[in-house]
C-alpha cells in the first residue's frame, strides 16, 4: 500500500465527514436558533447559572475557610 493511496483514502474520509457536520448543523440550526431566542427572551441574560456544587451552602462554607 502506497503512501499516496493512504493520504487519498485519509482526505476522501475526512472529506465525508466534514460532509456529514455539515448536513447535520443544517438541519438543527433551527433548533438551535429556537433555544437561543427563547433562552433571551426568558429575562435570564446577565445572570451567571451556578453549578449544583456552589450553589449548596454547605459546600460554599466548607470551602471558605481555605487559603490558597
Amino acid at each position: 500500500m502506497s503512501a499516496d493511496l493512504v493520504w487519498s483514502f485519509a482526505d476522501g474520509a475526512m472529506g465525508f465527514m466534514a460532509l456529514v457536520n455539515l448536513i447535520a448543523i443544517a438541519l438543527l440550526s433551527g433548533i438551535a436558533f429556537r433555544l437561543l431566542k427563547d433562552y433571551t427572551h426568558s429575562g435570564v441574560r446577565g445572570r451567571i447559572r451556578s453549578s449544583p456544587a456552589t450553589a449548596c451552602p454547605t459546600s460554599a462554607a466548607s470551602t471558605s475557610g481555605r487559603t490558597s
